[in-house]
């Protein structure tokens, strides 16, 4: 199976789910924020999107919240998944100097061999 890595600006559960029903892998962080584009379009109304289209969904909003609202209190080392409900995806969201948000559909959560390394 091939991979494709993706960085935070295009990575997506729609498109990783689309990818795996091509027969290809693919994995990369996810960004929180909007891009200046989305921005400026809701600063000027523009609305694109079709009525009956909801937005692409990133990453769980209680990993994203993680990043959000509670980065502060989470300690360095800490790992957070969670697999869809359809089983498609994994979601991951770690503390390193910030919390890093991460989606995958190479593994299916079913090992895990995890080693933290303290910092000195």
């Amino acid at each position: 199976m091939h991979t494709i890595w993706l960085d935070n600006l295009f990575t997506s559960i729609k498109l990783l789910q689309q990818l795996q029903k091509l027969g290809i892998g693919g994995a990369g962080t996810v960004q929180t924020t909007k891009t200046k584009r989305e921005e400026l379009d809701k600063v000027k109304g523009n609305k694109k999107k079709a009525h009956n289209q909801s937005p692409i969904k990133q990453i769980d909003q209680q990993l994203a919240d993680l990043k959000l609202i509670y980065q502060s209190q989470i300690k360095w080392g800490t790992l957070y998944a969670r697999l869809l409900e359809d089983k498609t995806v994994m979601e991951f969201a770690w503390k390193d100097a910030n919390i890093v948000l991460f989606i995958s559909t190479i593994s299916d959560g079913s090992y895990s061999n995890l080693t933290l390394k303290l910092r000195s």
